[in-house]
């Protein structure tokens, strides 16, 4: 069975089909132990946001080049120059799951084949951090019961260069857990 949250963009919501309302796995991973610092008003999420849907349409074939806005060209580029080299071809994009046992969804940004083995990535624009991992785990967490992941990857992308980074999504997954618990100690105790 698929299980796809409803999702409210306001706010960040998700919910399951029975309007449970469902954690996020970024909300997890800054609620546990503070490990994720994103802001989402400045202005570079916002372009991180522009990135992940210039490659989205790409990949849905919905992109008309011509009109992309010029700081975006470069990182279409860098993506097309990773496709081509990790023989990348996208199967979905965004994604969105949740786990309805452990009651957390998550969007993950493309499920794809990398070098021929079933994997998801998940695009970044900023720097690495050391909870991309978990995130990762979280994701193939959700994607279990309909496909197995092989290999799960960060690709980090700038104007200037890409680099895809492999993450070991199973032991992502057990720190995710751990994290997720101590998330639900810290709300129950009122932090």
């Amino acid at each position: 069975m698929i299980y796809k949250p409803s999702f409210e963009p306001v706010g960040h919501k998700y919910q399951a089909d029975d309007g449970t309302e469902l954690d996020s796995v970024t909300g997890i991973i800054k609620g546990g132990l503070g490990l994720y610092q994103h802001k989402r008003i400045s202005a570079k999420a916002e372009f991180g946001t522009d990135v992940h849907q210039t490659l989205q349409y790409y990949n849905e074939h919905d992109l008309n080049e011509s009109t992309l806005a010029e700081p975006l060209k470069p990182y279409l580029e860098q993506y097309k120059d990773a496709c081509k080299e990790h023989k990348i071809e996208h199967l979905q994009s965004e994604t969105m799951r949740y786990e309805p046992d452990l009651l957390f969804a998550g969007t993950i940004d493309m499920i794809c084949k990398v070098d021929g083995k079933m994997s998801l990535i998940d695009f970044k624009t900023g720097k690495i951090e050391p909870w991309h991992g978990l995130q990762l785990g979280a994701y193939s967490k959700l994607m279990e019961r309909e496909i197995t992941i092989e290999k799960a990857y960060c690709l980090y992308l700038q104007a200037d260069g890409f680099q895809l980074t492999e993450y070991d999504h199973k032991q992502g997954w057990q720190y995710f857990l751990a994290i997720m618990a101590a998330a639900k100690v810290r709300k129950a105790l009122g932090y």
